[in-house]
């Protein structure tokens, strides 16, 4: 998310929420001159201009956002907002992963709502 975007939205003044995932995490990583290793190479200079527009001020702001947002949506009920999974924001699940892993998933994240 790029200087001005984060600037736009942050500005709206509670009408936008905001979630932690593997992007901020490899953006703070970038700012603080942390490894990147992990990345694709195809995402790194990517990766590393945005961290090079955001300020300190932004980096704090984005280091403050939670990882799983759970809201109450009339005629639906509770919704539980996540990068990846509630666990770990590089974690998921496909159509190719087994039925005891997904519903031990889906168990876990009905226990937090």
């Amino acid at each position: 998310m790029s200087n001005e975007c984060l600037k736009k939205l942050t500005e709206l003044n509670g009408q936008v929420e905001f979630i932690y995932g593997n992007c901020e995490t490899a953006i703070i990583n970038a700012k603080e001159n942390k490894p990147l290793d992990k990345l694709p190479v195809s995402v790194i200079d990517d990766i590393k201009w945005t961290a090079g527009q955001l300020s300190n001020d932004q980096i704090d702001f984005i280091k403050t956002l939670p990882k799983n947002l759970t809201k109450e949506l009339k005629g639906i009920g509770k919704i539980l907002f996540c990068h990846a999974t509630h666990q770990n924001e590089n974690e998921n699940f496909t159509k190719l992963t087994n039925e005891k892993s997904f519903f031990q998933y889906s168990k876990t994240q009905q226990q937090m709502l």
